[in-house]
């Protein structure tokens, strides 16, 4: 399960310091839930957690990310090599 929660800013393209709107909660097996357009607002997603375990059974993420040869690797960079820039 995914939160995508948007900042608000000046309304525009969705560039640097700008509103792009469309929160959402994205959930495994039935899509976006709760999702909002470009108007300021909130909404309130109730979500039933069980579809969790159903979705880790099924697509075995952490399993997979367990296993020596899991192929993506994530880094921080630290201080003086491109600080707070993460690399996947």
């Amino acid at each position: 399960m995914v939160v995508f929660a948007n900042a608000g800013g000046p309304r525009g393209k969705a560039t640097k310091g700008s509103y792009a709107g469309l929160s959402q909660v994205a959930v495994p097996f039935k899509g976006a839930l709760g999702k909002m357009g470009e108007e300021e607002g909130m909404s309130v997603v109730e979500v039933d957690m069980r579809i969790l375990e159903e979705a880790e059974e099924n697509y075995k993420v952490r399993e997979d990310m367990g296993r020596e040869d899991w192929h993506y690797k994530y880094s921080l960079t630290r201080a003086g090599s491109g600080e707070g820039k993460s690399r996947l």
